[in-house]
């Protein structure tokens, strides 16, 4: 399996972790894909703009072309149909990095800050390992969020296990 899921609390260093981990296996040679769910309210396609009315009108998918960029967007019932939808995608890439939405069979960690909160967003039982500044539990994995490329390896081995 090569989904990874990386959630807690809001302000924890999620993104940041992520960000630096798909830095450390992209230099290593991966491919990887990087994917955030957003907040419910959040909208890809602001009100009024030519992409929302193509989807309001019926369109099954829009793609929003830049001069370096490409955006494909499409309606969903809920954020798990992404996996779904990018299975594709999923398979031709090494790593699929997610912030904030599970699948199962993925990887999940914990991404813990004591200074947000105490208590870990994620049951314990289905966690991977926890990143934090201090080992949470005995009983579970743990790195430090600055130690990278142990992550990055411990990714490596789980993704080929």
């Amino acid at each position: 399996m090569n989904i990874f899921s990386f959630n807690g609390w809001s302000g924890t260093g999620k993104t940041t972790l992520i960000t630096k981990l798909i830095t450390e296996l992209s230099s290593r040679g991966w491919k990887v894909m990087g994917v955030k769910k957003v907040p419910e309210k959040f909208h890809l396609e602001p009100e009024g703009k030519d992409s929302r009315r193509f989807l309001e009108h019926g369109a099954d998918t829009v793609y929003l072309v830049a001069e370096k960029h490409l955006m494909r967007t499409r309606p969903i019932v809920n954020p798990e149909d992404f996996f779904k939808l990018a299975e594709k995608d999923l398979k031709e890439h090494d790593f699929i990095l997610i912030e904030g939405l599970s699948n199962e069979g993925a990887f999940i960690f914990e991404v813990h800050n004591p200074g947000i909160s105490k208590d870990l967003k994620t049951e314990k039982n289905i966690l991977t390992a926890v990143i934090s500044e201090y080992k949470v539990f005995n009983d579970i994995t743990y790195f430090n969020r600055d130690d990278i490329k142990n992550i990055a390896d411990y990714l490596e081995v789980l993704k080929n296990s």
